[in-house]
């Protein structure tokens, strides 16, 4: 393992969303999300510390590298989006996109309608800083929840929301059961299953 993995704490929020921020930039929902380049990193980084203040309540959170890189996962029977942060998320997306906010919110509820129907854990995100990728941490990231699902006999899950990030998932064992269109001119989400070994 490159680099140990640790829990992340309340402190470590502006450095997690600012990696999550630069990891997704380029990503083919997000920029979907928010179209407007020049404005994106102002708008991706108040909907993922949004993202860590949802996870960081009920969710497992890890870091690697340095916070170079993260991962937020849901654990079972745990709704991080419930009647609480679900609304938080709606609003905040309407505040940074405005009218297009509705539309939007539609294509990311309709890529979220795939889960498991059995206990699972659920990676809500996962993310390397673009000149930290390539050294392992994704999957330093990745290993300790999954062996904790073979350990208990769990599924997880995931939506990847850019289709060359596919082949990364499908090394530890996931699988796409299908693809979702996000919108007619939109991009295709690709859930992702992972039966425990």
């Amino acid at each position: 393992m490159p680099d140990l993995t640790r829990h992340v704490v309340r402190a470590d929020r502006a450095a997690i969303a600012d990696t999550l921020t630069r990891a997704f930039f380029d990503d083919p929902v997000m920029a979907w999300v928010f179209e407007d380049r020049d404005t994106r990193s102002g708008k991706l980084g108040p909907w993922m510390e949004l993202n860590f203040d949802a996870a960081i309540c009920r969710g497992h959170l890890y870091t690697a590298g340095d916070r170079n890189a993260a991962a937020l996962w849901s654990p079972p029977d745990v709704e991080i989006f419930d009647e609480l942060w679900g609304p938080r998320i709606a609003t905040l997306l309407s505040e940074l996109i405005g009218d297009a906010a509705s539309a939007k919110m539609a294509g990311l509820i309709e890529m979220t309608r795939h889960h498991p129907r059995e206990p699972h854990f659920y990676l809500m995100l996962l993310g390397t800083r673009p000149e930290s990728q390539g050294r392992g941490l994704g999957g330093a990231l990745l290993e300790p929840i999954l062996e904790r699902c073979d350990a208990q006999g769990l599924v997880a899950y995931l939506e990847s929301s850019n289709p060359s990030n596919i082949p990364f998932y499908e090394r530890f064992g996931f699988e796409v059961i299908c693809e979702v269109p996000l919108a007619e001119d939109g991009p295709v989400a690709s859930p992702m299953r992972r039966k425990p070994r």
